[in-house]
């Protein structure tokens, strides 16, 4: 699929480096991050960045009941 930078400056099209992406599941829906094609170890990224949302989503999933943000909202007033 063309997108609006390609049919803005098409000769971006070949311009462009090569990219890879890396990509995941948190936080009740995916994620993607596309990054240059360097000599990146990507398991190891991949990794941690997996690891970082992940702990996000066990503190602040709303949909997990068992999260600090679910607790927080159970939580009686004052």
């Amino acid at each position: 699929a063309l997108t609006g930078a390609t049919l803005a400056a098409p000769g971006l099209l070949h311009a462009a480096s090569p990219t890879q992406a890396l990509q995941g599941g948190a936080y009740g829906t995916t994620w993607r991050v596309v990054l240059p094609d360097t000599h990146v170890d990507r398991t190891a990224l991949h990794g941690r960045l997996t690891a970082a949302l992940e702990a996000i989503d066990r503190q602040m999933s709303p949909w997990k009941p068992d999260t600090a943000l679910s607790r927080l909202n159970r939580a009686p007033a004052g």
